[in-house]
């Protein structure tokens, strides 16, 4: 009767352990998938990729007083990548804080630049995720056009906060394209390689 009864508590413990087991085996393979949903090592990966592209720029020696990364546009290239392959925060988060962290980092951009570098980037990113969201024709050129997109964003910011900047929002915008043309040829470039790869 003892054995019996002891017995059964036994199998009654084991049958609640085995329920715990499944509980925590069912909490983790869901944790797991929230962090595939939330894309965290490719949030990371992106952020240090537009971290490093503009440094890697950097170091190319150029003749002439724009800024070699003002031409290339390098701070852009990871996002545009991040946000054709992955879900939008993938990019838009580095988006956010690569500004700050690379001025912390490298001294660049100037400080003054942030909010507009911020904006530009924000705009940019939110620009070719429409464009490839309406799965147009124009899906093709979508990052010269973001690219511009954000720029007219920058006109807005300095048009509103014009101590930003010690000439005006349009005429800074102008100047930016002007520069930033072989940027904005790698960046179709890019966008036309990301699609086909995509497809």
């Amino acid at each position: 009767m003892h054995i019996n009864s002891f017995f059964k508590l036994f199998l009654l413990m084991k049958l609640n352990f085995e329920k715990l087991l499944t509980m925590k085996e069912t909490k983790i393979i869901q944790s797991l998938n929230l962090s595939e949903g939330i894309q965290v090592k490719e949030t990371i990966l992106v952020l240090a990729a537009t971290l490093l592209m503009p440094m890697l720029i950097h170091l190319i020696p150029v003749s002439g007083s724009t800024p070699v990364g003002a031409m290339l546009l390098p701070i852009f290239y990871a996002p545009l990548v991040a946000v054709i392959f992955f879900r939008l925060h993938v990019a838009l988060i580095p988006a956010i804080l690569a500004p700050a962290i690379n001025y912390f980092l490298t001294g660049h951009p100037a400080a003054h630049l942030l909010p507009v570098m911020t904006l530009e980037l924000v705009v940019f990113v939110a620009a070719i995720a429409f464009i490839l969201h309406k799965k147009s024709q124009i899906s093709w050129i979508a990052a010269p056009l973001a690219y511009i997109i954000a720029k007219v964003g920058s006109v807005v910011l300095l048009t509103v906060f014009p101590s930003l900047m010690e000439i005006a929002g349009f005429e800074f915008a102008m100047i930016s394209i002007s520069n930033a043309w072989p940027g904005i040829i790698a960046l179709l470039l890019i966008n036309i390689l990301c699609l086909k790869l995509k497809k």
